[in-house]
């Protein structure tokens, strides 16, 4: 009976049938063109592009955004970061020194929740986590040690943590949600923990520890997931979890794994597969899973959230089928209703986009050599992206890219784009290129296809294999910065670049 009460009042607070115009401002005291930037916490996974805030000469700022429902999210100020709680109708100030380890003060309406949301401290349910040690201490230990050193400790955490909610004062929707939050967060991180640092520990119980933690909280209901970010991200990392073992042993035993997924999933192998090389593994496995092994409202919320990441992604292929199988088989919730609002918008763009004739798709040429693609641009410095639509750091750098270019002389640079893909995947790679808006001379290579490139930006001394890798070329050709800077790194590309403009076959230090 808690359980449905708790989800009659998070749907009845928390359902709003239009955004509200959230409030977010305040100053930033003793600094100089402070960078703040908002991110808001999607639905289990991190949208590309981040809000960036303009602040007058004396740090006041002020920022307004459309928010339907409470949100997590992060502020981050001069690369100092602070969790947020944004809820509609309850607007915040925030105060933030640049003294170092000075608070960060809210007032407002939203002041409350904010408040507790830096006293909880919800890092410490991490401690587990010791990234900036050569050995994690907590690694090596065998399942009953883990239960008592680790998970016994981070229970009793979260108990004071969940104590410290219940005391407060904040509205008791915001109380339900951060307590669900607060647990979900816990095992995210020792997801992170189990996933990442146990086998390079070579832990023999690696295996038997994910699975206590995987199984560690009830999955999410519909409740959580309705405003959750943690709840969904456990949820999708379930998902994949049980997906790994369906095909843990595909390597030495074929077979015997595909007759497995058959067996759980309804479908041949071969059949997968196509769908997987077509939109991505991340998007249609964890809904075949979820289709035949997950309850039903579950189900429809794994949908909406890839429909929603191929959006956030530009992976307009990927997005309509599983709107259209959303469609199929939700057809009259909430869900499919917004799926198809986002799907349709992200369509409109890129048939907006698909006369923007600076885009330029080389799609039957297969240059063998780098100078193949440089030969016409004789005189002028050349900027290489190689990247790949199946790559998440590459598309998050495309979001980057207008703004390095809008700081670079007009004309005096050629961007090259060179994509390693499939064959398959040749609509998704020109769809993304449109509407990310990317400019310039379009390639793409297959696996098979880009290894002399590679051997070209070795032979220059560059690292190469990464994906993206960006190289500078200066007017003659010749690779001037074999691993140049990032878009998203700014001022240190736009110098680089800068730099080939004004001299010639001069090598620029990296």
């Amino acid at each position: 009976m808690k359980r449905i009460l708790t989800a009659i009042v998070l749907l009845s607070t928390f359902q709003i049938s239009q955004a509200q115009r959230y409030s977010i401002s305040g100053q930033v005291k003793g600094a100089e063109k402070p960078d703040i930037t908002l991110q808001v916490l999607a639905d289990g996974f991190f949208p590309n592009q981040k809000q960036v805030f303009e602040t007058a000469a004396d740090g006041f700022f002020r920022h307004q955004i459309p928010l339907a429902k409470p949100r997590l999210a992060y502020l981050t100020c001069n690369k100092v970061r602070y969790r947020l709680l944004m809820s509609p109708g309850r607007d915040v100030q925030v105060t933030i020194s640049n003294e170092t380890n000075a608070p960060v003060i809210f007032s407002g309406k939203g002041a409350a929740e904010n408040n507790l949301l830096q006293e909880l401290k919800m890092e410490e349910l991490a401690f587990f986590m010791k990234d900036h040690e050569a050995v994690n201490p907590y690694a090596g230990l065998r399942l009953d040690s883990f239960k008592t050193a680790v998970l016994q400790r981070v229970e009793t955490l979260l108990q004071e943590k969940q104590a410290l909610i219940k005391a407060s004062s904040i509205p008791t929707p915001l109380k339900v949600l951060l307590q669900s939050e607060l647990g979900y967060y816990a095992q995210c991180t020792l997801d992170d923990f189990a996933g990442g640092k146990l086998r390079p520990a070579k832990n023999p119980d690696k295996d038997t520890i994910h699975q206590v933690v995987m199984h560690w909280r009830p999955l999410p209901d519909s409740a959580a997931l309705g405003n959750g970010f943690y709840a969904n991200m456990i949820l999708s990392r379930y998902s994949n979890y049980a997906v790994n073992l369906l095909g843990k042993d595909f390597r030495t035993n074929p077979e015997a794994a595909k007759a497995r997924i058959y067996a759980i999933l309804g479908l041949p192998f071969e059949d997968i597969n196509q769908l997987l090389t077509q939109y991505g593994e991340r998007f249609v496995m964890e809904w075949l899973y979820a289709s035949k092994q997950l309850p039903r409202n579950v189900r429809s919320r794994i949908l909406y959230n890839r429909i929603m990441e191929a959006c956030d992604a530009s992976l307009l292929s990927t997005a309509v089928y599983l709107k259209d199988t959303m469609q199929a088989y939700f057809p009259r919730t909430s869900y499919a209703r917004e799926a198809l609002q986002a799907v349709s918008l992200l369509n409109q763009k890129h048939e907006a986009a698909i006369s923007n004739s600076r885009i330029i798709f080389y799609d039957t040429v297969k240059p063998a050599s780098l100078q193949a693609m440089l030969a016409r641009h004789r005189g002028k410095p050349v900027y290489l992206d190689i990247w790949g639509t199946w790559c998440g750091p590459c598309r998050m750098e495309l979001g980057y890219t207008p703004a390095l270019k809008k700081a670079l002389p007009p004309g005096e640079v050629v961007f090259i784009y060179l994509a390693m893909d499939h064959d398959s995947k040749e609509e998704t790679w020109k769809e993304m290129a449109r509407l990310n808006g990317i400019e310039g001379e379009h390639y793409r290579l297959t696996s098979s296809q880009i290894p002399p490139i590679w051997d070209e930006i070795r032979a220059a001394g560059g690292l190469t294999d990464r994906y993206p890798t960006y190289v500078l070329f200066d007017r003659e050709g010749k690779i001037v910065v074999p691993n140049a800077g990032s878009p998203s790194e700014g001022e240190k590309t736009i110098e680089q670049i800068k730099g080939v403009i004004g001299r010639e076959n001069i090598k620029i230090s990296e």
